[in-house]
């Protein structure tokens, strides 16, 4: 169990504690170091066993992968900062199914938040339930991470620079940092600039992304070599990238690919529009690669049901159909897809967010589930 819940009651309310604090007396709010240059992240031959004979050095073989999101999971991390109208029904019914880390925004008193979960039928003593207290900037927790990757079976966090050419969030971008101080996990840091919803994995090492990943992330200091070369080094066997959509703002995979299981991947369809062709050669690419590929529609701008979160045989799917009332009969038929994959759909309210450039898997973030 990767994270642990510290709380008491006093005077009948939820009191949060910080369990770092309580362990080093020191406060959560440093600033997070220098990034390493990326020189420094190669890897280095190991050590010979220590029982191995002189004469015949054994070095250990060492194992990195970055696990896939249909895996199981131990959490899901959201974030509160009181602006987002359909966190409560996402969390709501996350709550059943899964461990929820919610991060509160520090500027945000407790009353506040408990008050706001109460007002939305959410038990504050959910034994579901953890919060830890952090500065924030907003909720789109997955594209500022963690990435957890498994170093022979133990977690690192990978974490990518959030400053791209568009963002400069130095609150969210300290999140990963803070993270791993709080588990006491292998912390590893990168000036390559990532948004973590342009990236997936089918969790054998084959590595996916928009053709925006070398857009925004090579530099005069990165060249693409460089940037393969450091997810060679963090798990990825291969890095593919897939046409990213046009006129769609945020470039990212999520928004029209996203793997069911290690041999599945759903991927978007439009009809007549600028992206019906690029739609339709990702999808034949995926199946020259191997992969069963299942289509789902986007019946109109930008509304994909892609934006998806997987959580332990349970898919948490974008809806749209308070704002388009005829978008039910669609609805309905993509739940019957996902039980045909073995999955229990949840539709969640998520007209407000794709305004705003994003939907269910852009506010939450997966913890795989660590094994002893």
């Amino acid at each position: 169990m990767l994270f642990r819940k510290v709380s008491t009651i006093i005077g009948g309310a939820l009191l949060i504690i910080s369990i770092a604090a309580l362990i080093t007396g020191g406060s959560l709010g440093r600033v997070v170091p220098e990034r390493y240059e990326l020189s420094t992240l190669q890897s280095t031959p190991e050590n010979p066993l220590l029982n191995a004979p002189e004469e015949e050095p054994v070095e250990t073989e060492k194992i990195t992968r970055i696990p896939a999101e249909f895996e199981a999971l131990d959490y899901v991390i959201l974030s509160y900062t009181g602006n987002n109208p359909e966190f409560y029904d996402f969390i709501r019914q996350l709550l059943p199914v899964t461990k929820v880390l919610l991060i509160k925004d520090n500027g945000i008193s407790d009353e506040r938040l408990f008050a706001d979960l109460e007002k939305h039928s959410i038990p504050t003593d959910d034994q579901n339930l953890f919060i830890k207290e952090y500065p924030i900037d907003t909720y789109w927790v997955r594209d500022y991470g963690p990435m957890l990757i498994l170093k022979d079976g133990k977690p690192t966090i990978v974490d990518f620079s959030y400053k791209t050419r568009n963002i400069n969030r130095q609150q969210d971008d300290s999140i990963p940092y803070l993270l791993s101080e709080e588990l006491n996990t292998e912390y590893l840091s990168t000036d390559i600039r990532l948004l973590l919803g342009n990236f997936m994995t089918d969790g054998r090492g084959n590595c996916y992304s928009s053709t925006s990943l070398y857009e925004e992330a090579v530099t005069d200091e990165l060249s693409e070599s460089d940037i393969d070369d450091f997810f060679h080094s963090i798990g990825c066997d291969t890095i593919r990238t897939l046409t990213k959509l046009e006129d769609e703002r945020t470039t990212h995979i999520d928004m029209f690919a996203k793997f069911v299981n290690e041999n599945t991947v759903i991927v978007a369809s439009m009809e007549n529009d600028t992206n019906t062709n690029i739609l339709d050669e990702n999808a034949r690419q995926f199946e020259e690669w191997g992969y069963k590929v299942v289509r789902i529609p986007i019946p109109q701008r930008w509304l994909t049901y892609i934006n998806l979160l997987l959580v332990n045989g349970h898919a948490f799917i974008p809806s749209y159909r308070a704002s388009e009332e005829e978008l039910g009969v669609l609805e309905e038929q993509i739940g019957q897809t996902f039980r045909d994959l073995g999955l229990v759909p949840h539709f969640i309210p998520s007209s407000y967010l794709i305004q705003r450039n994003g939907a269910i898997h852009c506010t939450s973030m997966q913890v795989p589930r660590i094994e002893a």
